[in-house]
């Protein structure tokens, strides 16, 4: 069984992550496709029982099928926030944590944060990634590697330790602070 049962099927669940991660992006099916890492006959399926249901949109470009989340449903953003935290970036990201060590604190920050908070903008090109602690560079980046080859986006993790994170007058810090920020759960496994 999948793990976000409320959907027929893993792809489906999938599928609509990708979706549903910000407002505003459509995707034709091929590259919803291969975000979504399903294969392109399955995605076509999935996504025409999808929109028999009303979750997502469909409109014929040419010979292009672009494919859009429905927004206008009273829970979206619930529904959302629960791809996100089942099969989305989000628990991608805090599974790939898990391997690591010294993370006390996680938060995605900077374009793709503002994108999924609803900021108009165009879609991300990567994923920044803050750490609080004293994690391994080189640790995040192995593990981020599988997280990268299905998002399709580099994430770019940058790692702050406590006495930084808490310190006022840092720059950086302080423009962070002042943004959108996402933030994650850190695996017990994870922290020091």
């Amino acid at each position: 069984m999948h793990p976000f049962p409320l959907v027929r099927t893993e792809a489906q669940a999938r599928l609509l992550a990708v979706l549903f991660e910000h407002r505003g992006v459509s995707r034709p099916l091929g590259q919803l496709a291969r975000r979504a890492g399903v294969p392109g006959p399955t995605a076509s399926k999935e996504v025409a029982r999808l929109a028999r249901m009303g979750l997502v949109t469909t409109e014929a470009m040419g010979r292009m099928r672009i494919v859009s989340a429905n927004w206008d449903l009273p829970w979206a953003d619930e529904l959302a926030r629960i791809l996100d935290q089942t099969v989305g970036v989000v628990a991608q990201i805090e599974g790939a944590l898990a391997e690591v060590g010294g993370v006390d604190e996680a938060f995605i920050f900077g374009s793709w944060a503002a994108r999924r908070a609803g900021t108009a903008g165009p879609p991300p090109h990567d994923i920044d990634l803050l750490v609080i602690g004293d994690a391994d560079y080189d640790d995040l980046r192995t593990a981020m590697r599988d997280v990268e080859e299905r998002a399709g986006l580099f994430v770019d993790p940058t790692v702050v330790d406590a006495p930084r994170w808490s310190a006022a007058e840092d720059p950086f810090v302080v423009t962070v602070k002042e943004r959108e920020l996402v933030a994650l759960r850190v695996p017990r496994a994870a922290r020091p």
